[in-house]
């Protein structure tokens, strides 16, 4: 067990645990690299290929964080990003990657078609949208009742919570966006709320990163959004007109009054 935090120099953890009672952060050693990989699990996979990271291993307490936070303060978030999953978060993380920002305070709720995510979670799950995978309690559910609904049922439940968390949390530091308004609302809408100032060299290469595949960059960037829609099927409409297409609308109605609001 480390407790020397000057012993976690060009470490990152990996995972938190909990062992009797107790949390705990598993160190992984990233030495020089920095972490532009669309998915922070993907530049840790290549890490632990390291042998280092197959031979040795830091394990501290989660205090820790705080201890190492005190003694080599990092820089300060300018933006938190939430979202629906599967609308375009990553190509934002990646386009402000592109400048080396990082998001932080003001926060923004991406969100899109509720049918089209439906549809990619269905076809590949992220962990909250596995059944049992994340404690049912945080999506308003029970364990017995996940594994009887359907499975289209669960996903849009999933999908609602985080649509009826959105709308509750909603307040002046929050800017909602559409999928549909992607890729031009980062360079047009972002940097004056994240209160930054960009160049138009810089804009240019958020630009460039725009045309690109978030999630594999050696690719070009594709529409997906008439594909998804042939992928609809009666079961996803139904669940999500119940379920997720009222709080949907709500979202809309909103973005669409402040966007008046602002420019009043």
């Amino acid at each position: 067990m480390t407790t020397d935090v000057r012993q976690l120099s060009k470490w990152t953890p990996l995972r938190l645990y909990w062992q009797e009672s107790s949390a705990f952060v598993d160190w992984c050693y990233v030495g020089e690299q920095r972490l532009t990989d669309p998915f922070y699990d993907q530049t840790v996979e290549r890490s632990l290929r390291n042998p280092c990271n197959l031979l040795f291993r830091h394990q501290t307490p989660i205090e820790t964080l705080g201890q190492l936070q005190e003694a080599e303060p990092c820089l300060p978030p300018r933006g938190f990003i939430f979202h629906t999953s599967r609308c375009g978060s990553t190509l934002i993380s990646q386009m402000l990657a592109s400048l080396r920002a990082f998001p932080g305070v003001p926060r923004i709720f991406l969100y899109r078609e509720p049918a089209e995510v439906m549809v990619s979670q269905l076809r590949r799950r992220g962990a909250h949208m596995i059944p049992g995978a994340i404690e049912p309690a945080l999506f308003d559910m029970d364990m017995a009742d996940v594994f009887r609904m359907p499975q289209e049922e669960y996903v849009a439940r999933v999908l609602a919570k985080i649509c009826g968390e959105a709308l509750r949390h909603l307040d002046d530091e929050a800017l909602l966006l559409n999928y549909r308004q992607l890729p031009e609302a980062v360079w047009s809408a972002l940097p004056g709320f994240f209160g930054v100032d960009y160049a138009e060299p810089d804009l240019e290469r958020m630009r460039r990163a725009s045309r690109l595949d978030a999630k594999n960059p050696s690719l070009a960037f594709a529409d997906d959004t008439a594909e998804k829609a042939r992928g609809v099927t009666d079961a996803v409409r139904r669940a999500c007109e119940q379920l997720v297409e009222p709080l949907y609308q709500k979202l809309e109605a909103a973005r669409t009054a402040r966007r008046h609001r602002r420019s009043a």
